[in-house]
C-alpha cells in the first residue's frame, strides 16, 4: 500500500514537473544571419518597450509580440553592420550623456534608481546598455555614411521662412 502511494505520489510530481517545464520553454522566434531570436528575448523586448511607452500595454498581445520582434530583428540587422565598423564592447564617451537622457525620460534621479527600475521590470541593466549603444552607433554610422551627401541651401530655407 505505501509502496503504491509511493509510485502514484512520484507519478503526480513527474506530470507537474513536466507541465512546469513545458510553460517555461525557450524556442526560437526569428532568426537573422547566425543569430536568433527567442521568445524569452521577444518577452524581455515587450518589457522594455513598454517601459520607454506604457500606452504599448493597450494593445493586443499579438500586436505587442510582432512589435517587439520586428524591433528585434532591426536591432539585429543593426548589431551586424555596426560590428563591421565599432567594438560594441568599448565604453563610448557618448554612451553616458544618452543614458542620462534615459534616466531622465524615465523622469529618475540617478543611475542607480534606473537600476533598481530596470532590475524591478525584470531587466538587467547591461542589456539595455548594449541597446543603446548599437542604437547611437548606428545613429554616428549612418549619419558619417551620408553626411556628404546632405546638402543644404541656407538662402533657400530663408526665403521659405519669411
Amino acid at each position: 500500500m505505501i509502496k503504491n502511494n509511493f509510485c502514484i505520489l512520484i507519478l503526480i510530481l513527474f506530470f507537474l514537473v513536466t507541465n512546469n517545464l513545458q510553460a517555461n520553454e525557450i524556442y526560437i522566434v526569428s532568426k537573422v544571419n547566425n543569430q536568433i531570436i527567442t521568445n524569452k528575448d521577444v518577452e524581455n523586448e515587450i518589457k522594455y518597450l513598454i517601459l520607454l511607452n506604457p500606452t504599448i500595454e493597450k494593445m493586443n498581445k499579438n500586436e505587442i509580440f510582432f512589435l517587439a520582434k520586428n524591433s528585434l530583428v532591426r536591432e539585429k540587422i543593426k548589431e551586424i553592420e555596426i560590428k563591421k565598423y565599432y567594438n560594441i564592447e568599448n565604453n563610448y564617451p557618448f554612451v553616458n550623456k544618452l543614458v542620462d537622457r534615459f534616466v531622465n525620460k524615465l523622469n529618475l534621479d540617478n543611475l542607480e534608481q534606473l537600476k533598481k527600475k530596470l532590475k524591478d521590470n525584470g531587466l538587467i541593466y547591461e542589456q539595455i546598455l548594449t541597446k543603446i549603444k548599437i542604437e547611437s552607433l548606428w545613429n554616428n554610422l549612418i549619419f558619417k555614411k551620408y553626411v556628404n551627401q546632405v546638402n543644404i541651401n541656407e538662402e533657400k530655407i530663408k526665403l521659405d521662412l519669411k
